[in-house]
């Protein structure tokens, strides 16, 4: 009996890539078929499953067109190479009778458009779920670093802080827009996205928005709240 666990994973934006570019392990799949087609096509004997693993796989890292096979786990390349085996292996048994049940087809490509992405990892790729929770200090750094996710998760809150603005301009007509506070500690990874935003969806009003730093940076919430206090006390003082 094999035990089997399910899990249901909701992924923001930056989380996305990594199993997207899994996901991508599918052309291995395809380049492994289409070995296999050519060498029927020519009465050729099919390609070893050794053969197939350094050609598709370890060469094709070094070439141009499959250069993004290097950012995915080797597992579930060699996975997907063993999918393409087992779909061969069940066809011909389907047509020797010897497999049960519905007659397996030939097996096809596998189509990007199809939703149906899957991947596959076995039980020594050494990974695991985790509880871990991310903070902001720590996103920014791993962006720092150069991570793509995290600098995905940037670029993604700098859009959304470039509509807020587009909104809040609308609704009151500024032309200026200073971020301080915690925003502001970001402000290196977020302005160019910030900026990328504005200039592709213009304001209504057609005049343009100036967005900068305030100079007190993180404080100038805190700076801000005690000024209000001070100018709020001042008004009871004086009634």
């Amino acid at each position: 009996m094999q035990l089997r666990y399910a899990f249901r994973l909701y992924p923001e934006l930056g989380q996305r890539l990594a199993p997207a570019r899994a996901a991508g392990a599918r052309v291995v799949f395809n380049d492994a078929v289409r070995a296999r087609e050519e060498a029927r096509k020519v009465g050729a004997a099919f390609p070893a499953a050794g053969e197939l693993s350094r050609k598709l796989v370890t060469e094709a890292k070094r070439t141009v067109e499959r250069s993004r096979l290097a950012e995915v786990c080797a597992v579930v390349l060699q996975q997907s190479l063993r999918a393409a085996e087992s779909a061969y292996r069940n066809f011909f048994a389907s047509l020797k009778g010897e497999r049960k049940g519905a007659k397996s087809g030939a097996p096809c490509f596998k189509s990007r458009k199809d939703s149906r992405q899957s991947i596959r990892f076995t039980a020594n790729a050494r990974w695991s779920i985790t509880a871990r929770s991310l903070t902001a200090r720590g996103v920014a750094e791993a962006a720092g670093e150069g991570d793509r996710d995290a600098l995905a998760v940037h670029e993604a809150a700098g859009a959304g802080v470039a509509r807020a603005i587009l909104i809040t301009a609308g609704l009151m007509d500024l032309t200026t827009c200073v971020i301080g506070g915690g925003v502001s500690r970001a402000w290196n990874l977020l302005e160019p996205s910030i900026s990328a935003t504005l200039a592709a969806e213009p304001p209504v009003g057609g005049q343009p928005i100036r967005v900068v730093r305030a100079r007190s940076g993180s404080r100038a919430v805190a700076i801000g709240a005690g000024s209000r206090v001070r100018t709020e006390l001042g008004a009871v003082t004086r009634v």
